[in-house]
């Protein structure tokens, strides 16, 4: 770090000197001489061969006072569209340097951004289907795949989601490739989902599967970032959205003296739109105590498709009873129920002579009610007898 900032006490002495000239990304924006993050650096200035030159310069200074070489190939010159070739290549020249069309990747991601939504964060729906797509799914288990997709999503632009809000049509499309890797691998080919994507993205504690929802995802990393920016006092951003105030004001600091909200201090802590809403609320009299209300869903989670997580055994078992218990696996009759076939008799013991009394292929049938299902439970070390319970649902005999 400090041979870093003796590199930029000597660009700034240059700038001061006049003989580099910065630049402006907009005509009431500060001079930009240069930028340094960890151990990378950038430059900027006019193109005219002499600030070129004082920039060689300096660079040369800096290397004989620091004993430090700069490796060339590592630099990189990138010029304006509206350069002439020939002082391309003279710069060039100068610095020893060859020329880029682009600043490459960065933190994972494309140093360039394009013009449109689309050029911008394009790259990340490449990105899910490049790494996804290097699997053949017809080797990984349901298991394989959640862990892969996970896998995915949480290296899937970390650095863009953290410090940009990326549009709603880009993270639909991540998370229906998800999707569809989930339920069809990456067949090329129209399938059957057979649960919706909330059960997917459901926490597991809560019966689902707890895969990532991009959308979720982009939203916790930008409000981690800004709970960052407002508690870090330190931080090169002091004052964003306009908090100048303290970060420990209280309700009671926002009223007056006659119990309602006071305007001026809101205004100092707020931006409008947060002053319209806060001073929207309907204060009650003085002298009550504070009450805890829940006003959401009054639907409670329970822990019925949940418990089997906390389970022993392998991923590949948990995820197979998560299936079950679910109802996603293709029977005979859940197919013919959504059109996808005509028959929904049991395959193992299906009779043509008795079609009739030939027991439907249902979930309760496979793995309870059919005869050899039925042995292996009476047998094992619970020794549970299933007869006459042909009528509870596989999902509350097995909780039960």
């Amino acid at each position: 770090m400090a041979a870093l900032k003796n590199l930029s006490t000597q660009d700034v002495a240059f700038v001061k000197l006049g003989n580099i000239v910065c630049l402006k990304v907009a005509q009431r924006a500060p001079n930009i001489s240069h930028l340094f993050f960890a151990d990378d650096s950038m430059f900027f200035l006019h193109g005219k061969e002499n600030y070129v030159r004082a920039l060689k310069n300096a660079l040369d200074i800096y290397c004989k006072a620091s004993g430090q070489v700069i490796s060339q190939s590592k630099l990189m010159l990138l010029a304006s569209p509206n350069s002439k070739e020939e002082d391309i290549n003279n710069f060039s020249n100068i610095l020893g340097i060859s020329r880029s069309n682009n600043f490459g990747i960065y933190l994972g991601t494309p140093a360039d951004f394009g013009t449109t939504k689309k050029e911008i964060f394009g790259f990340m729906v490449d990105r899910v289907k490049e790494r996804l797509n290097a699997w053949n799914s017809l080797f990984l288990s349901p298991a394989g795949r959640l862990t892969l997709i996970k896998s995915v999503l949480s290296s899937l632009g970390t650095y863009v989601l953290s410090i940009l809000k990326c549009p709603m049509g880009i993270l639909k499309k991540i998370n229906s490739i998800i999707a569809k890797f989930w339920w069809m691998g990456n067949k090329d080919c129209k399938g059957v989902y057979w649960k919706s994507w909330n059960h997917l993205t459901t926490p597991k504690k809560n019966g689902g599967l707890g895969i990532l929802d991009a959308w979720f995802f982009n939203q916790d990393l930008l409000e981690k970032q800004g709970w960052r920016i407002i508690m870090d006092t330190d931080s090169l951003v002091p004052g964003w959205n306009g908090h100048t105030g303290s970060t420990n004001a209280t309700i009671f600091s926002l009223l007056n003296c006659n119990g309602e909200w006071n305007l001026d201090e809101c205004n100092l802590l707020f931006n409008e739109d947060t002053v319209e809403k806060t001073t929207s609320i309907h204060l009650i009299e003085t002298g009550h105590e504070d009450l805890i209300v829940w006003n959401g869903d009054r639907q409670i989670a329970t822990s019925t498709g949940s418990f089997f997580w906390s389970f022993p055994g392998n991923p590949r078992q948990k995820t197979f009873m998560w299936e079950i218990l679910k109802g996603v696996l293709p029977t005979r009759s859940e197919r013919k129920r959504r059109g996808l076939g005509s028959d929904h008799h049991c395959v193992l013991c299906f009779n043509e002579e008795e079609r009739e009394k030939s027991s439907l292929e249902t979930l309760e049938h496979l793995f309870r009610d059919y005869t050899f299902a039925s042995h292996i439970w009476k047998g094992c070390s619970l020794g549970l007898n299933v007869n006459y319970q042909d009528n509870i649902p596989i999902a509350d005999w097995v909780y039960n």
